[in-house]
């Protein structure tokens, strides 16, 4: 079902919309004027207009939503869906500013563009707080997160063969990225780097950033290479498979919070890894960590 507006376009709070098929799959509801803003109310004289955040999550329930816009999508309430809920919440646009959080029930996010404007890009920013995603990620575009100043957060996996950049201050991958389907390039710039779980590319692998591996992780690029710009601390092991090569500075130091921790570098080119460098070659470490003389 599509609601198209030239201009603008207004959903009432207390509309409820629908697309459930007992004996099928959800439908999903297109949203599609050139500018959309979700707030919490609807206002007659704006421009563009409002849609209500209520009016989304309520069509959730039973259904997917897309909000489509040439231009931009302005999110300025939270989104909180019923736990239960089983719609996606496609954002398909050349820009997402986003002052909110999500909790969308077990749905995925999905970020696309399809519109006229820097089509298959799409820039999702938050220019006054954290940008925080508690559901899965799903890229359909070449997609940059920018919270400056703030942290982001992708609870979940995040996943599609496309582009992830990011540029925060602290940025968490608390269950990973490309698992499920490889990213085709990662690179996040930030203070400090959170990697819970494994990351996936097809390409290159840019770590700008102190890494954290905040338990076992594996870094696979299939393609490409893997680089690291500034230290690296463990929680766990750490193994990097590349096509290419394997990088960190030599002044970066690499070390671990546990007793022991394996890691495994493994280069189909070269291993430039601190002041360690080697051609084609496969390194293992054993990392001890150093604790204080009076614990």
């Amino acid at each position: 079902m599509e609601t198209s507006g030239a201009k603008s376009l207004m959903v009432d709070d207390t509309a409820r919309v629908t697309t459930f098929a007992t004996m099928g799959e959800l439908g999903t509801w297109l949203l599609d004027p050139l500018e959309i803003i979700v707030g919490t109310t609807d206002d007659l004289l704006a421009d563009p207009k409002l849609v209500s955040v209520l009016t989304i999550t309520t069509s959730l329930d039973n259904g997917n939503v897309i909000l489509q816009a040439d231009q931009s999508i302005a999110v300025q309430a939270n989104f909180s869906a019923d736990p239960s809920a089983p719609g996606n919440l496609t954002f398909d646009s050349p820009t997402i500013t986003i002052d909110a959080l999500f909790s969308l029930g077990t749905g995925s996010i999905i970020f696309a563009n399809t519109g006229p404007i820097n089509t298959g890009n799409t820039l999702v920013t938050s220019p006054f707080t954290n940008l925080d995603f508690d559901n899965k990620i799903q890229l359909n575009a070449n997609t940059t997160f920018t919270a400056p100043g703030y942290d982001i957060y992708f609870r979940k996996s995040v996943n599609g063969g496309f582009d992830l950049l990011g540029n925060a201050n602290f940025v968490y991958f608390d269950d990973g990225a490309g698992i499920t389907t490889p990213l085709k390039s990662f690179g996040v710039t930030a203070t400090e780097i959170y990697v819970g779980n494994d990351i996936v590319t097809q390409g290159n692998q840019i770590f700008d950033g102190v890494f954290y591996g905040l338990q076992p992780v594996n870094l696979t690029s299939s393609a490409g290479s893997v680089i690291f710009t500034n230290n690296i601390l463990l929680n766990g092991s750490l193994q990097v498979q590349t096509a290419q090569n394997i990088v960190s500075q030599p002044s970066s130091s690499l070390s671990a919070v546990e007793i022991a921790s394996d890691v495994l570098l493994n280069a189909g080119q070269n291993v430039s890894f601190g002041n360690i460098n080697t051609r084609g070659a496969m390194l293992i470490y054993k990392l001890w960590a150093i604790f204080p003389l009076d614990q």
